[in-house]
């Protein structure tokens, strides 16, 4: 499909660009050639040759080459054909000088490897944090370490004015580090973590803004990712903790509420697509032997099957079974949704419905896609609901593939603390989805009073248990293992293709699975003598039927798990395929349980595996992407001739998707398109033929490039009760849910989604913009150019009133004032003393200088009562200058519903989408979930008004001047992604805010290579980092765009950019200042500006060492 060419623009050879010293306009930049797609470009360079260090002698021979690479500048369009290149799949560090570099050495402040850790733990008044940390290549350990320190915390890449010797008190510290092993260890001072101003309870989206926020993307970071954390005492208190769990299931059950053993539960099969009826009907038929169903992730309120035609067939189903059976049943009912009010009107409408059996009916929120604030919505609002925390998505961060982020063993530490009261944690490598037999340290975590971590010893303090769910592939064959290797069966079994997909239908499959619990206590009792667990299963199953007929039906499995099943019991037909292949000797433990030698694995054939090949039912590759796009004409530059009948119910998501070794891509692909629709990894007795008719389809594959895309039926996705409008909850369930977990998969991230017209509309969209910054601000509504803006920093660590007094000495000569991302309501600075001294100044300076002025406030929290709570507060200080005021939330780590929650409940407020985090999943590094295109887009159709797009490389971040693209996406009527055009149907833009090392001298060089000037610049050491203050600095980031827009115009003839900005600074003191501040910078982008500035000064190291030549 069509894609934007680069014209990429960059300083001294950065991200392809280099300043000209000589040379016709024309000839200014040298730009590289535009490769195949954004994958390439963002892919690390597996490429053998070494680029030159930052102190490289090529740079001026870089400079010079202008005339051999100008012509690869041209913009335009190129077609994207089907068959394109073949694409790098590993990505591998580029391996430079040996010799340590040292930006601003911040060790001295942020590191303390005196510190003991038992004492650190003994006084309680730090969390902390165990990472696997791996700076680039040729940058010092432990230098860097402090570096992450800083950002994580109080600090900056540069040396601001603001900091005090408070700030300094609440620094985090690294206190160990031990580079042969990457292991890094931050003692975070429990001051720094914000607090709800409602109630005073602590947060976990601060936690994570912190530790996995802006870290995730540094520049001198190769990865970093949590592996522990401790959490001391008495701040643990501050959280929720579960407030329902098992014990309250087994009441209900009549098990009691102690060690009451297995809940054999379901998903309802297939996961969508059946109708009310077919749904309650399934229900009925598996409560007959089981005691607990759970929508499926995706299951809501689809059009074919609304909420308020199934949950009373659900009903109607459990009140039967429990008047057949004389036993409790259980159900959990999806309440996920992007709109907290939403989440809010499903539950009231379930337990409406469910009446006297409310207890029996538990909440699912899908977690990881919806993000902690829907859980804490959940949590807070029906405390006395089990708390069921659906993880779809999460192997996107937590895969031991992915190197950022935390591991799964953190995500579920998390759970606990925020007060799940169960949740999914995979089958510890005895199901179909990926995981360890050692994973049975995640259950400990979550069920003990205290546990060891790989790091650290938690005390949970009285906190109740979160109860591990466990669910992928799981039937009656596969758990006396997994209950071996536990050590108990004190977990919730949700079994869908173990329940529905067994021979003789659910109850019997319901039924088989309580005996595999059974029969793996008997043979414990030793019942059966002194015999291989697998032959006490078979034992078992000679007097039950059930379970006999399990192995019936998963013969694959049976062959795999009990040798010599067959004989034992008296079966000679051949065996099917019915579930997906498993190698059960690939771990030692689980080899063990079957009673197999753990020898190395015979050399198998390369012949390609299929498990169930899905291929003939999710796969149609004869499919027209044009037929399924709902365009209108003819783009002749696609040469492609666009009709005008077309389909558009169709979302179509590009994936590049590499099959595990050995695996059949096209058969994958299918099962990756059926795992995110309506399929599962057997067949089940339920799918009818309107199930069949919302199939997700893959419909174009390019197994050498690793491309696969799928076409997913509007209807399919999830819509809300209230108002019928879309959620990208739903969307992200399906695009990047289990997929992400797959056995046969070894990655899949998505490049790049089309969402058709009519279904574009269900969307809010931004409200607002930065065309109401520019009306504000006295710039009109059109064009209005840069707003120069800036965080206040240090990020952490100011007291009111100095922050106050930094916001009057900014606001002197900038626009735009945001809360750093973790700013909220700390101890030492609350909002209710720190919002007045904002407004305070703001008053005086809008006064002063006759010019508006703006401020994004903080108010992302867990609790969407707590944000409200922060919205409203603002509003009622800011009074008359409300508009002035915008809301900031911290999309990525606080989730979707935070993002909505500020869209719907303050929608004349600028939406500032803060992303702190993203890096865990968008870095090109990682191979899974999204890329920042992908994160950046969908941003836009949730309504931010402008969100952090990072500095296209030309700042301390993660980027490429490629990145420009994530720009025409968020404010063009319509824009070319990397596979396909996205017409907008009028929907507002949503404005790119650029932050992370950026400063005056960066900024023109962005402008050319962006083309336009109208974003939002919020320069932190930028500004604060100016050596005659923030004033100047605020100027000198507005003249860095006037120096650029004089040298476009021609004013100082037909020079290079470099040499334009050189003589605007002649005259305009400011950025003259810049200059002799960021010096380090200017010698890399401005070569020979001392003796054209007069200046015969040494070089400081002020700001953090940039390679502006690490692309060629």
């Amino acid at each position: 499909m069509s894609q934007r060419t680069s014209a990429a623009v960059a300083l001294g050879g950065l991200a392809g660009l280099a300043y000209m010293s000589s040379g016709s306009q024309g000839q200014t930049f040298a730009a590289a050639p535009a490769t195949a797609n954004l994958r390439q470009q963002h892919t690390v360079q597996t490429a053998a040759a070494t680029p030159p260090s930052s102190a490289s002698t090529s740079l001026p021979a870089m400079m010079a080459g202008g005339a051999v690479l100008a012509a690869a500048a041209a913009s335009g369009r190129a077609t994207r054909a089907h068959g394109s290149a073949p694409l790098p799949t590993s990505v591998m560090p580029v391996r430079t000088t040996v010799t340590a570099r040292q930006a601003l050495d911040q060790s001295s402040r942020y590191a303390d490897l005196s510190l003991d850790e038992a004492t650190l733990i003994k006084n309680g008044k730090h969390v902390l944090v165990a990472y696997i940390m791996k700076p680039k290549a040729g940058y010092d350990y432990l230098a860097t370490a402090a570096h992450f320190a800083a950002e994580s915390s109080t600090g900056t890449n540069v040396n601001v004015c603001t900091t005090d010797d408070f700030t300094k008190s609440v620094d985090a510290l690294v206190y160990y580090i031990d580079p042969d092993s990457e292991e890094m260890k931050i003692a975070y001072p429990t001051l720094l973590f914000d607090r709800n101003i409602i109630d005073g309870r602590g947060m976990m989206c601060s936690f994570l803004t912190l530790a996995i926020g802006n870290n995730q993307g540094m520049g001198d970071v190769e990865y970093g990712k949590i592996y522990d954390f401790y959490l001391p005492p008495s701040f643990l208190r501050l959280y929720d903790g579960p407030a329902v769990n098992v014990e309250d299931m087994w009441r209900i059950l009549g098990k009691g509420t102690s060690n009451g053993g297995l809940v054999v539960g379901t998903i309802i099969k297939p996961k969508l697509g059946l109708q009310p009826k077919p749904f309650g009907e399934a229900c009925y038929a598996f409560w007959q032997g089981g005691d607990f169903i759970k929508n499926d992730e995706p299951q809501g309120n689809q059009v074919f099957c609304q909420m308020n035609e199934c949950i009373p067939e659900v009903v109607k189903a459990m009140r039967a079974c429990i008047k057949e059976t004389g036993v409790g049943k259980l159900f959990s009912a999806n309440i996920t949704a992007d709109d907290p009010n939403e989440m809010i009107a499903r539950g009231k409408y379930c337990l409406s419905q469910f009446g006297p059996l409310s207890e029996n009916c538990a909440f699912l929120v899908d977690g990881y896609v919806a993000g902690g604030t829907a859980v804490t919505c959940a949590r807070r609002n029906f405390p006395k609901q089990f708390l069921h925390y659906h993880r779809a998505g999460h192997g996107s961060v937590t895969s031991p593939q992915t190197q950022r982020g935390y591991t799964a063993f953190v995500h579920t530490k998390i759970s606990r603390v925020i007060g799940a009261s169960g949740i999914h944690t995979g089958t510890m490598s005895f199901g179909k989805m990926e995981g360890d037999a050692s994973d049975k340290n995640i259950a400990f975590m979550l069920q003990d009073d205290e546990a060891d971590g790989p790091y650290y010893h938690q005390e949970w303090e009285g906190m109740k248990q979160t109860t591990p769910i466990i669910s992928g592939g799981m039937n009656a064959l596969r758990l006396p293992a997994f209950f071996e290797n536990l050590g108990h069966s004190n977990v919730i079994l949700t079994a869908g293709g173990g329940s529905f997909g067994h021979k003789d239908g659910p109850k019997p499959g319901a039924i088989s699975c309580r005996q595999g619990e059974e029969a793996w206590k008997a043979w414990k009792a030793g019942q059966y003598g002194n015999i291989s667990l697998s032959d006490g299963v078979i034992e078992f199953a000679k007097t039950h039927e059930e379970i006999k007929g399990a192995f019936l039906t998963f013969q694959k499995d049976a062959d795999q798990i009990y040798p010599g099943w067959k004989e034992k019991l008296g079966y000679t037909g051949e065996s099917s395929v019915q579930a997906a292949s498993f190698d059960w000797a690939k771990k030692a433990s689980a080899a063990a349980f079957v009673g197999a030698s753990v020898a190395p694995a015979k050399k198998e054939s390369n012949v390609s595996l299929k498990a169930l090949d899905q291929s003939s039912r999710y796969a149609d590759l004869s499919l027209d992407e044009a037929t399924l796009v709902k365009r209108l004409g003819c783009r002749l530059e696609w040469l492609v001739l666009i009709s005008h009948e077309r389909n558009g119910k169709h979302v179509l998501v590009a994936y590049i998707m590499k099959p595990k070794a050995g695996y059949d891509y096209l058969a994958t692909a299918a099962h990756f398109a059926a795992e995110s629709s309506t399929g599962t990894n057997v067949n089940v007795c339920t799918t009818d033929d309107f199930t069949k008719s919302v199939d997700a389809l893959v419909y174009y594959i390019d197994p050498d490039s690793e491309e696969m895309k799928i076409a997913y039926p509007t209807l399919l996705f999830d819509r809300n009760i209230i108002d019928g409008r879309g959620m990208m909850c739903s969307f992200l369930t399906l695009a990047i849910g289990n997929n992400q977990g797959m056995g046969d998969v070894e990655y899949g991230k998505i490049y790049d989604f089309y969402l058709p017209p009519s279904f574009l509309r269900l969307y809010d969209g931004p409200a607002v913009n930065v065309e109401d910054m520019w009306r504000i601000l006295g710039k009109g509504t059109s064009n209005g150019g840069l707003v120069v803006g800036t965080i206040i920093k240090p990020k952490l660590g100011l007291q009111p009133k100095p922050f106050g007094e930094a916001c009057y000495a900014f606001w002197q000569g900038g626009d735009f004032i945001k809360n750093d991302e973790p700013q909220g309501n700390q101890v030492f600075c609350q909002m209710n003393e720190c919002i007045p001294e904002v407004v305070k100044a703001m008053r005086a300076c809008i006064k002063e200088t006759g010019v508006g002025k703006l401020f994004s406030a903080n108010i992302t929290a867990d609790d969407p009562n707590e944000m409200i709570a922060r919205g409203k507060y603002c509003l009622s200080q800011f009074g008359p200058l409300s508009e002035n005021c915008a809301f900031l939330v911290d999309g990525y780590v606080a989730g979707g519903t935070a993002v909505t929650c500020a869209r719907r409940n303050f929608p004349k407020q600028f939406l500032h989408y803060h992303r702190a985090g993203h890096g865990s999943v968008t870095s090109p590094q990682t191979q899974r979930g999204y890329t920042a295109f992908v994160h950046t887009k969908i941003s836009r159709v949730i309504g931010a008004s402008g969100i952090h797009t990072g500095t296209m490389s030309f700042g301390k971040m993660e980027g490429d001047a490629s990145d420009k693209n994530i720009a025409f996406m968020l404010q063009d009527d319509e824009a070319d992604g990397p596979y396909y055009h996205q017409e907008w149907e009028g929907m507002k833009q949503t404005t790119p805010i650029i932050s992370g090392g950026m400063n005056a001298l960066r900024l023109p060089a962005f402008f050319e290579n962006l083309g336009h000037s109208n974003v939002i610049l919020t320069a932190g050491g930028g500004s604060f980092g100016h050596k005659d203050g923030p004033k100047p600095g605020a100027i000198s980031c507005r003249q860095g765009e006037e120096a650029w827009k004089a040298w476009k115009a021609g004013q100082y003839g037909n020079i290079s950019l470099s040499d334009g900005v050189i003589e605007f600074a002649k005259t305009h003191e400011e950025i003259k200042g810049a200059f002799l501040t960021f010096q380090k910078d200017a010698d890399q982008i401005y070569p020979g500006w001392k003796e054209k500035l007069g200046y015969t000064g040494e070089s400081s190291v002020q700001a953090a060492s940039f390679d502006w030549a690490k692309k060629a």
